[in-house]
């Protein structure tokens, strides 16, 4: 057998693994949001409580994604990793799925950003359309400072 269909085999094997945990996160997700009762509330306020909530649960560490890389796959349930650090583009997508409930698709973006001069830096957030205006919401960076609406390349360090 050849080794690039060894190599391709795991890479898909690898991604079919990553998109059942997905699911299961999303779905243990799903099931806490449901039990907060949060039904009446507007748009405005579901999406400051799904960034209190969500940001609350996960903590922060610089560059996550290279000191955990297993942490940039669904290699598990990852809603139980409370009060674990979790990579940008994994809190960013677990965010932006909670907030499908009240969000259309459209009115969701996520916005990659990088910068090669000081360090590694590569960031992934999200900006929300609400009552017309987009909003910058920066999940990853809120134990780090970031205030909602702002994002990091918008506040003064």
């Amino acid at each position: 057998m050849n080794w690039w269909v060894i190599i391709f085999s795991l890479l898909f094997l690898l991604v079919l693994i990553s998109f059942y945990f997905r699911l299961r996160t999303f779905h243990s997700l799903d099931l806490v949001l449901k039990s907060k009762n949060w039904d009446k509330l507007s748009k405005k306020e579901y999406l400051k409580k799904c960034y209190d909530f969500i940001g609350n649960h996960f903590v922060w560490k610089s560059q996550c994604w290279i000191y955990y890389p297993w942490r940039n796959f669904y290699y598990r349930n990852i809603w139980n990793l409370k009060n674990n650090c979790l990579p940008c583009h994994i809190q960013n997508s677990i965010f932006q799925h909670a907030l499908l409930t009240r969000f259309r698709r459209k009115e969701i973006k996520t916005i990659f950003t990088y910068d090669l001069k000081q360090n590694i830096f590569v960031h992934f957030y999200s900006k929300i359309k609400l009552n017309g205006k987009w909003i910058d919401v920066d999940i990853h960076k809120k134990n780090d400072g970031v205030p909602f609406g702002k994002n990091i390349h918008t506040i003064k360090r």
